[in-house]
């Protein structure tokens, strides 16, 4: 079992909230060159870099001043995050970018709340 402690993420330094979810995935990266023989159905591939880090998180957020507070951190092109590199155990940071944020609201009242929102955080 690995404590929340090991694997905090942190943004420029400042802590994110703890998520609801959280996976991490390492992919290739593949040059444009690599392409799949019609004919047999093979793989050729150029693969120009691997293990590159990706960091799925979801949040059952109530507060919309915190989806912007988070919101607000992810905005930069680039950034440092600080977190578990699951290869050594150990804390590290890595440069990364933030794509694919998503928000699911839902009105109530006069008020409009956050059913949940996710985001990918990506190695550069």
């Amino acid at each position: 079992m690995v404590d929340y402690e090991q694997i905090k993420i942190k943004i420029n330094g400042a802590i994110l909230p703890a998520p609801t979810t959280w996976q991490m995935s390492y992919e290739d990266l593949d040059s444009e060159d690599s392409l799949r023989d019609v004919k047999h159905g093979v793989m050729h591939r150029m693969r120009i870099r691997n293990d590159v880090l990706k960091i799925s998180l979801g949040y059952t957020l109530e507060d919309m001043e915190i989806v912007s507070q988070v919101m607000r951190m992810l905005s930069p092109a680039e950034f440092t995050v600080e977190t578990l590199d699951i290869k050594t155990l150990q804390r590290k940071s890595f440069t990364m970018f933030c794509n694919k944020k998503k928000l699911k609201a839902i009105p109530v009242g006069n008020g409009i709340y956050s059913q949940g929102y996710s985001f990918d955080l990506t190695e550069c």
